[in-house]
């Protein structure tokens, strides 16, 4: 008897309990005063709210974002996000870092102590890898277009055949091995990236190293970063690896759903045949122009292949929510997200997750005419009307790495992607070689794409049939790889880093450099 009367008690206390953290700390009683979207009348209103996020929550973003006011959106397994409106992304912008974090919010999403372990924290605390990004890869991009393009070449060949007959290939399987394959050609080099075990069984990380003729590699990069910061642990080859795929982590996964959702937005388009003959007319063109090489200002140059990127992006976004932040001012922070016909601020306490709803905003008709419709060339239009005149060098240009307030898939302002700009390269080339080398059978305009809680991904099973044009007997990959080729037969390599690189190659890399990537390896392969 006496144990049932405690039993009671305590099940009182937490009741009690329960309701007073509910009702009365500084959480509660902020999310308490905010309008809730997909919150319906009902039994457990939240708790269902946010099993609806599952697969409702684009409407449910569009719906709160009508109300052009801060709202709140459950979310499951998760805490709910305060997603502010359009209006207020220039007020988030210009706040400090030591008033609202991104990191840690994306500290929160990847839980790095669990998956990656102590020298993952250190990567995620002390980020050199994307250091390299901003100060070696993006200056070098040039020099990236002829191993890119030539692993492009043998990828596409090998999992999507070169039968000039249709055969079917798994769009998002394939596509996610290609952009592996030919990313770590620039990630890790060439024997590595051509490794099958490596494609099958790690596809999202770098599984070894390999050497380069002329060590065009990130990884000789890091290594020699490494070095150059004469600190022992940075020298570890397991702190090195561990960069190495923290890179391959973030480039790989969204760089291959980019361009599935590229392909399956542009065949199964109505207006497909018509884009695609505007997009393979302005590769010929280009490419003739420039002595049938890719080059930088050749792909500067391929401002419908950007424009259907971009619009793709636009169209079938990764991500529903953008600008992820944390408020983590003691003070808190304010924002004037109460609505026009609020003059007050909206006080947000520490601890407060905040957004704005990219989803939304990219399907804003105020801000994108038809923006439920594709429009592949929505963003190239202006540039080709006056291609070649004076006006052209007057408007300013938009591609695919332009981040603005209406264009978020890269986010917006001083913590925009560092890595957008080698993205893009990549993906140009890719949307290019493909629609010069093959033919895609039309897609039934009835497909759609698996919506998770904060992303839209392609089908995982969808199949689509493919075969090889009849064109040229010779890619035009195939091509600038031979001349590249015949071009390092009669000149000199190519200086890289800065130092020149004679035909006897006087500066080596240093017996330590090679011993350390001889132990990443080594260590990568076991």
């Amino acid at each position: 008897m006496l144990s049932e009367v405690i039993a009671r008690v305590e099940l009182l206390i937490v009741v009690i309990a329960h309701f007073v953290l509910t009702r009365f700390t500084v959480h509660s009683r902020f999310w308490n005063s905010q309008a809730w979207t997909g919150v319906r009348e009902e039994w457990f209103p939240k708790m269902r709210a946010k099993v609806r996020t599952i697969g409702n929550i684009r409407q449910m973003l569009s719906d709160g974002y009508e109300g052009n006011k801060a709202f709140a959106l459950p979310v499951i397994a998760e805490k709910p996000w305060l997603v502010l409106p359009h209006s207020c992304i220039p007020e988030l912008l210009a706040k400090s870092d030591s008033e609202i974090d991104m990191k840690i919010i994306h500290e929160e999403q990847l839980m790095h102590e669990y998956t990656t372990g102590s020298l993952g924290r250190h990567v995620v605390d002390v980020p050199i890898q994307y250091d390299i990004l901003l100060r070696q890869v993006n200056r070098k991009l040039p020099l990236l277009i002829s191993a890119f393009n030539e692993e492009l070449d043998k990828s596409f060949c090998h999992y999507w055949g070169t039968d000039t007959s249709y055969s079917e290939v798994n769009l998002s399987e394939t596509c996610e091995k290609i952009v592996t394959q030919a990313l770590n050609r620039i990630f890790a080099g060439k024997e590595i990236c051509r490794d099958e075990g490596f494609l099958e069984h790690s596809r999202l990380y770098s599984e070894g190293v390999g050497r380069n003729a002329i060590m065009l590699d990130v990884l000789q990069w890091i290594i020699e970063e490494s070095f150059a910061r004469n600190d022992p642990k940075e020298l570890d080859p397991r702190m090195i690896t561990q960069r190495l795929l923290a890179l391959n982590f973030v480039a790989i996964d969204t760089t291959h759903m980019s361009m599935a959702h590229t392909i399956l937005d542009l065949y199964r388009s109505p207006n497909s045949d018509d884009f695609l003959v505007g997009l393979r007319e302005e590769c010929e063109r280009v490419l003739q122009a420039n002595g049938g090489q890719w080059t930088k200002s050749g792909l500067d140059d391929l401002v419908c292949v950007d424009s259907t990127i971009r619009e793709s992006m636009r169209y079938s976004d990764l991500g529903y929510i953008s600008l992820t932040r944390m408020v983590v001012d003691p003070k808190g922070t304010q924002f004037n997200a109460n609505g026009t016909n609020s003059s007050s601020p909206l006080s947000v306490p520490p601890g407060i997750r905040i957004c704005v709803p990219a989803h939304a905003i990219h399907r804003d008709a105020a801000l994108y005419p038809s923006p439920y419709e594709f429009q592949a060339f929505r963003f190239s239009k202006a540039r080709e009307k006056y291609r070649g005149t004076q006006t052209e060098l007057s408007e300013p240009k938009v591609s695919i790495v332009t981040t603005t307030d209406k264009f978020l898939p890269f986010g917006h302002g001083r913590h925009a992607c560092p890595g957008r700009f080698f993205a893009a390269q990549q993906m140009k080339l890719m949307l290019a070689y493909l629609v010069q080398n093959y033919d895609v059978e039309k897609l039934s305009t009835k497909i759609q794409n698996k919506i998770m809680v904060g992303t839209t991904k392609p089908d995982a099973s969808l199949k689509i049939k493919v075969k090889r044009r009849k064109v040229n007997t010779m890619s035009a990959a195939s091509k600038l790889s031979l001349i590249t080729k015949l071009h390092r037969a009669h000149t000199a390599p190519l200086p890289i880093l800065g130092r020149p690189v004679t035909q006897k190659r006087d500066c080596k890399p240093s017996l330590s450099s090679v011993n350390t990537r001889r132990k990443c390896r080594q260590l990568l392969a076991s």
